[in-house]
């Protein structure tokens, strides 16, 4: 069931055939367009950040600053995998984006 089809009568009809609804195509490009290089930026900058707070993590003299270190190393892979599946999680809607909103209905 599209999401257009929700909306029942000819006013779903009327919609999807006056390409009311392009912008979420015009979305869905630019989404497939800047995906892999977000994805590249995020894991560049999340190694080098990972990294940084290993050595911070190696240097710490006493167990305070170890075991602040930890944490923080800890919080930033938790919040790259996070972003990481976010960015996928984006990447599948605008896959589907005209299915799910009936631009481009599965024929059967």
């Amino acid at each position: 069931m599209s999401f257009l089809s929700l909306l029942g009568g000819p006013f779903s009809t009327a919609i999807s055939s006056s390409g009311a609804m392009d912008w979420i195509k015009n979305i869905a490009n630019f989404l497939d367009g800047i995906i892999v290089p977000v994805t590249i930026i995020v894991a560049i900058v999340g190694a080098i950040w990972v990294i940084w707070l290993g050595v911070n993590l190696a240097k710490a003299d006493d167990a305070t600053k170890q075991k602040d270190a930890k944490t923080k190393l800890i919080n930033v892979v938790v919040a790259i995998i996070a972003v990481i599946v976010l960015i996928w999680l984006l990447t599948w809607f605008s896959a589907s984006a005209g299915t799910i909103f009936g631009l481009n209905p599965i024929s059967s």
